[in-house]
Order: C-alpha cells, then structure tokens, then sequence
C-alpha cells in the first residue's frame, strides 16, 4: 500500500492526527465550563498608523450558581453570557442540559452533568435510593 505522503516513515494516521492539531480546538478551561460553542479567537488591533498588534478575544466567562431542579441543588457553574441567555431560552439548567445535543456542549463538564442529571432523574422517577450530589453542588 502506498503512502499518499511519499516516503515518509509516519503512519497515515499520525499524519492526519498532525494536521488535526493544528485545528483550533477549545482550550482545557473550556473543558471545565459551559462555554456553548465560543472561542478564543485571534486577530489583529489596527491603529490609525495602519500598525497591527496581535490580540485575543476571550469568551465573556462568568462563574454563577444555577438551580437545578432534579438535583433540588445550586451548582456553581463556570458559564458564557450566551449560554446563560440559552439556558433562560430553555427554561432551565436542567432542560438546557438535557435537550443540547453533546456535540454542542463541547465540554467535559457539560457531558457528565447531563449524564449525572439523567441518571439521578431515572432514580427518581423509579423510587430508587438518590446518589450523592456532584461535586460542583454548594
């Protein structure tokens, strides 16, 4: 089988695992958030001189305590302005969590919490014994 990027040595796969990191990919804090799909982005400052300054944009980040209903809880959350507008479109922390498809979370965090929510719903509705609470509960 011929490899499509010559003689190199590197498996196709770590190749493509290369270029893959190179895509801009949400930084780890963002992992421990609900950042609702933003991003750092890049770009340049242009002065009246026409000079150009490299510089971020940081997602506006805001920690809050947010009531869950199914866990009867305030979760002190990291969040965006966006998903906390969201989450007011949703009716909820809960409802937020339960209809936004994983792929949109983007988040560890986001993850476990609705499959922590799930779980402790389940165990509600059947009359089984609750397990604690997670962690970012106050």
């Amino acid at each position: 089988k011929m490899n499509p990027f010559g003689s190199c040595s590197r498996p196709v796969a770590a190749v493509v695992e290369f270029f893959a990191s190179f895509e801009r990919a949400n930084p780890k804090r963002a992992q421990r958030a609900l950042w609702g799909g933003k991003n750092i982005n890049y770009g340049n400052s242009v002065s009246f001189s026409n000079s150009k300054t490299r510089r971020t944009w940081k997602p506006n980040v805001q920690t809050k305590k947010l009531y869950s209903e199914i866990f009867d809880a305030c979760l002190r959350l990291r969040v965006t302005t966006s998903v906390l507008r969201t989450i007011d479109k949703y009716g909820g922390l809960d409802n937020y969590l339960i209809k936004t498809p994983d792929a949109k979370l983007e988040s560890e965090l986001g993850s476990r919490l609705k499959l922590q929510l799930l779980e402790h719903q389940k165990r509600i509705l059947t009359g089984q014994p609750l397990p604690p609470l997670p962690k970012e509960a106050l």
